[in-house]
């Protein structure tokens, strides 16, 4: 019982922290290619291609998105997609499956803000509604920093 339970929270807690890194690191490149004046074909290939190498996505996204994809296909690979386990969404979405099966064992605040984000992030890739970016990751950032 220990066992499951310490396992449930140490991936609740990878998960949390895997969607914190991404949103900080995609906002970071989103941010520094917002400074320089690039057509979209040079922000791809200069900014957006080694974000998706560096976190292991590349073969993925060849696999399921066009060779001519844009900043926005990228963007919405990383922050939404279904088709990518290691997607914002899916990292909050498994944290928050770990966190339910240990509901009991986490307060009532930290049970509240997740669930809420992760039902905002199911919510935004459901309806194909995108806030800004900034918005979203901004939303990541402020519920990452939860204590167990």
């Amino acid at each position: 019982m220990l066992s499951r339970v310490a396992d449930s929270l140490y991936w609740m807690a990878r998960h949390i922290e895997r969607a914190e890194n991404l949103a900080r690191l995609m906002e970071v490149i989103n941010l520094s290619g917002l400074d320089l004046a690039l057509s979209t074909d040079q922000q791809v290939r200069h900014y957006w291609m080694p974000v998706l190498e560096a976190t292991a996505c590349d073969e993925l996204f060849a696999e399921t998105q066009d060779e001519d994809s844009s900043a926005a296909d990228i963007l919405e690979f990383m922050n939404f997609s279904k088709a990518n386990p290691d997607s914002i969404r899916n990292c909050i979405a498994t944290a928050r499956e770990n966190a339910r099966m240990v509901r009991d064992k986490l307060s009532v605040e930290m049970w509240l803000e997740l669930n809420g984000t992760a039902h905002l992030s199911g919510f935004l890739s459901n309806i194909g509604a995108r806030p800004a970016s900034g918005s979203f990751l901004a939303i990541v950032h402020a519920n990452a920093g939860f204590k167990v």
